[in-house]
């Protein structure tokens, strides 16, 4: 029940798969989405799901998983795929949003993009028990509250649809969306990259 905070789903969909609950949601929201859940984790195992991830066109990463980016990158792609890799930052205050159009996905070159912003949010925050490895924006110790996810996520959706067209025109692209405050007062969310 905590994971709700972190995404729009309902304590109706408790019981479901989230994979199929996310789905079910989405398609539910756009009459032209054609949403298929993977129960499964990332690689799948069996040959039916890999072959229903090489016929996406786009592959979206929203786990914040080191290890999920690593199965990207080793996973058997057979064509030119876009991917996106969308993660939230320490107390939800940036977004960072990374586009790539490749064969598999470029770990090296993604970990070098965002290392430096990485290291100022440890900088910003010198004083903050970070939650062990492998907590994200998804757990409920994760210090944010929904709302900033749900803003930030808009703001990712938002430059997802910017850049899809022209995703082949620039080879790996970065974008940092920030929550910015005037004053104390929330100012809203700009482009830093």
């Amino acid at each position: 029940a905590g994971n709700l905070a972190r995404h729009t789903l309902t304590l109706n969909d408790l019981s479901q798969l989230k994979a199929e609950a996310v789905a079910n949601r989405l398609n539910k929201a756009n009459p032209q989405a054609q949403i298929a859940a993977i129960c499964d984790d990332f690689p799948p195992r069996s040959p039916i799901e890999k072959e229903a991830c090489n016929d996406c066109d786009v592959i979206i990463d929203c786990t914040g998983s080191d290890e999920v980016l690593l199965s990207l990158k080793n996973f058997p792609w057979k064509s030119d795929k876009v991917f996106y890799s969308f993660s939230i930052g320490y107390g939800a205050k940036r977004l960072f949003c990374f586009q790539t159009w490749s064969n598999q996905f470029p770990h090296s070159i993604f970990h070098s993009m965002i290392q430096p912003w990485l290291d100022l949010e440890r900088k910003e925050n010198p004083n903050a028990v970070m939650p062990m490895e492998g907590i994200g924006c998804w757990h409920p110790v994760f210090p944010a509250r929904n709302d900033d996810v749900w803003l930030l996520a808009s703001s990712g959706i938002k430059w997802l649809d910017a850049t899809i067209m022209d995703v082949q025109l620039q080879e790996h692209r970065m974008a940092i969306f920030e929550q910015v405050y005037e004053n104390g007062l929330f100012a809203g969310v700009h482009l830093r990259t």
